[in-house]
């Protein structure tokens, strides 16, 4: 996803807007539910939707911002376009998780709106 307002020139960074959670734990949890560990996320560019960007069973994960945790979530710059607001796509979040066998979250998991921008 790039979102760029006005003129930008030569630019490789992108910039991100999910509503997500920060988790190694859940990173984990996703990518072992397709059968992956991080080396192999990262060479699979099938999965790559933009710089350090990518999509596994339908989640996002993203690592930004020199973040040493990635972020889970949903993309939400389609779903804002729809309508969708947060507690919408916080229960899309929900769903998506528990379609691959993750339920509840730890205390320090709380889902928010995250932003940032990726270098690439």
């Amino acid at each position: 996803m790039k979102i760029r307002i006005g003129f930008v020139s030569n630019s490789s960074s992108s910039s991100f807007v999910i509503v997500g959670i920060r988790s190694k734990r859940l990173c984990d949890k996703i990518l072992e539910s397709a059968n992956l560990n991080e080396e192999q996320l990262w060479a699979n560019w099938d999965m790559c939707t933009d710089h350090g960007q990518y999509r596994v069973n339908g989640i996002d994960i993203v690592w930004g911002d020199s973040c040493d945790e990635p972020l889970i979530g949903l993309d939400i710059s389609l779903r804002f376009k729809k309508g969708h607001g947060f507690k919408r796509i916080y229960k899309e979040l929900v769903a998506a998780l528990k379609k691959i066998g993750i339920t509840g979250f730890l205390p320090s998991e709380k889902v928010g709106f995250h932003y940032g921008q990726i270098n690439g």
